[in-house]
């Protein structure tokens, strides 16, 4: 069976897997709801990478400052090896291999919504797009709200009118 290559309502033949191939219009609207949830996930996984960095970023403040006020333990180390060491230490960082997991993570989904997209079903289409706006929405309130600045009333009499 040969897939158009043009948006279509068609039965798309195969969503993601050989399995998951919709027949009845039921099944279609259970997997365009399950690519919708993809598609939020996709988000929430870019949300929570940024989160992960500004975590690290704090903790990686807080070490440089105890380093500045205590002094480097790896002072006495020639310099190849202190780099040697620092890198090393860098990249098998709690956070460093979160945020690998989840730029993993993240990238399989979006290859998910690409290989979906690629049905032409504007149905899935639709739940791609529509999900993805869901998640911005949902996972991305607090970087806009956090932002925001809110002038207090004061009572006093420069506020009046």
């Amino acid at each position: 069976m040969d897939m158009p290559m043009y948006f279509n309502f068609n039965m798309p033949a195969f969503i993601l897997f050989r399995d998951w191939a919709p027949r009845r219009p039921g099944e279609l609207m259970w997997s365009v709801f399950g690519v919708f949830i993809i598609a939020i996930g996709h988000e929430g996984v870019k949300r929570l990478r940024d989160m992960v960095k500004k975590w690290d970023k704090r903790q990686l403040d807080k070490e440089a400052a105890s380093r500045t006020s205590n002094g480097c333990p790896c002072n006495d180390v020639p310099a190849p090896e202190v780099w040697l060491l620092k890198t090393t230490l860098m990249l098998f960082r709690k956070f460093h291999l979160i945020t690998t997991l989840l730029v993993g993570i993240q990238t399989t989904l979006g290859y998910f919504l690409m290989l979906a997209s690629m049905t032409y079903n504007v149905w899935v289409f639709l739940a791609i797009v529509l999900g993805t706006l869901f998640g911005y929405f949902i996972f991305n309130y607090a970087t806009r709200a956090s932002a925001l600045v809110i002038p207090q009333n004061n009572n006093n009499e420069n506020n009046q009118p």
